[in-house]
């Protein structure tokens, strides 16, 4: 027991061939399971009546209808539902309804032009570039990079769902790598990120806290002029259909789970999994938000290291959210690199690597587990790294200030 202790602190278990070995065995499951999806399907639904890329049902449906000019009923539930039953069929056995700003209409619509499946496609894969080409930027000359990257189990869960982690990880990498040396672009590479506004809670008060008011200003400018530029184009009736449908989305998708306790990685989640107490839920998650927030300033206020910025913020910002799904956890990817491009730098924390690897491991069995036993595996998960991460950074805020006085 001391020897198994002893190398879940050190990581010493985490070897060249073994990354290499289990991230093929993961891209091999995620093949595997997608090319038995897709065997199994008929036409554009799955063998269980729900369509093929379940979620991004509601982005194609949601694109014909803003291409049929009826952008305002897209937040409509009951005619979404109509929209998308004509393009899947009367067997169609689940909804998923559009719970997004208006801005993402753009990339709804355009992906529309194109038939279902053709769309879907195009849709994954070109998220798999953008998401690949931001994890080389981050790994820079990191041999075998390309391994935990491809076999990261998240890929699958995305995939499946049709999901948009993949944009979401990619804007958040390559964001911090050019944060430094290009913050205009940097602010505009965030503000894109306004289409998951759940993840934009501990932005602004970073970027200020940290001195990026340049990216700050660029972000803000962003977002506003998306939010112009989709008033003009769609019309203003947009925003009252927006605003209204969100206490629905949190009646109904949030409070009473209609998501799945199971699928969301949050406190929030696991308390109401456990309690069904909403109060108590809400009581934990605005608890967790304000340790989270807290660290989160502290590390841009007192680190200069951008890794450690990026990865703290990253992490916060799928812990401060009560509605963090496990597909979404595509964005612990480049928080994953960023740490193993500082660790292998400057060193790794004690139980930091064992940490890096659970977390990768975790969007494959969080799910299922937490089906089970009511474990949110990759909550856990992401509390234990963002634990570490905050007593190095602690620490390391401490070091630096005993340099000035040791040197008088």
């Amino acid at each position: 027991m001391e020897k198994f202790f002893e190398g879940f602190r050190t990581g010493a278990f985490v070897a060249r061939d073994r990354v290499r070995v289990y991230s093929l065995m993961c891209l091999a499951i995620t093949f595997l399971c997608i090319l038995a999806l897709i065997i199994t399907a008929d036409g554009k639904l799955a063998y269980d009546g729900k369509p093929l890329g379940t979620d991004f049902s509601n982005v194609y449906a949601a694109g014909q209808m803003v291409n049929d000019g009826r952008v305002a009923e897209v937040w409509n539930w009951e005619l979404h539902f109509a929209e998308q039953s004509k393009v899947f069929g009367p067997q169609l056995q689940a909804f998923f309804g559009w719970h997004y700003p208006p801005f993402f209409l753009l990339i709804a619509s355009a992906l529309a032009v194109f038939p279902y499946l053709a769309a879907l496609g195009l849709w994954n894969a070109a998220g798999f570039v953008v998401y690949l080409a931001s994890l080389r930027k981050i790994a820079g000359n990191i041999p075998g990079w390309i391994y935990p990257a491809i076999g990261f189990p998240a890929i699958f869960v995305n995939v499946t769902h049709g999901h948009n982690g993949f944009l979401t990880a990619a804007l958040f990498g390559m964001a911090f790598l050019v944060i430094d040396k290009r913050p205009v672009i940097a602010g505009v590479l965030i503000g894109l990120l306004a289409y998951k506004p759940q993840f934009g809670v501990l932005i602004p008060l970073a970027l200020l806290l940290g001195g990026y008011y340049r990216t700050f200003v660029s972000a803000s400018v962003t977002v506003l002029g998306m939010s112009g530029f989709v008033t003009v184009l769609y019309g203003f009736e947009i925003w009252p259909a927006f605003f209204e449908s969100m206490t629905l989305t949190r009646d109904i998708i949030l409070e009473q789970g209609e998501t799945g306790w199971f699928k969301i990685q949050s406190i929030f989640s696991a308390v109401m999994l456990w309690t069904d107490w909403l109060a108590l839920a809400y009581a934990m998650q605005i608890a967790l938000s304000l340790a989270v927030l807290a660290v989160v300033c502290f590390a841009f206020w007192y680190t200069h290291s951008i890794e450690e910025r990026a990865a703290v913020l990253i992490l916060g910002s799928l812990l401060v959210t009560p509605y963090s799904l496990d597909y979404d956890l595509v964005a612990l990817a480049p928080a994953l690199a960023f740490l193993v491009v500082r660790g292998l730098r400057d060193g790794f924390a004690d139980f930091e690597v064992s940490l890096l690897v659970i977390a990768w491991f975790a969007p494959l069995i969080t799910r299922p587990l937490m089906m089970v036993t009511g474990i949110p595996f990759a909550l856990i998960a992401m509390l234990a790294l963002f634990y570490v991460l905050a007593k190095r950074i602690l620490a390391n805020s401490k070091a630096q200030s005993l340099k000035p006085a040791q040197a008088k």
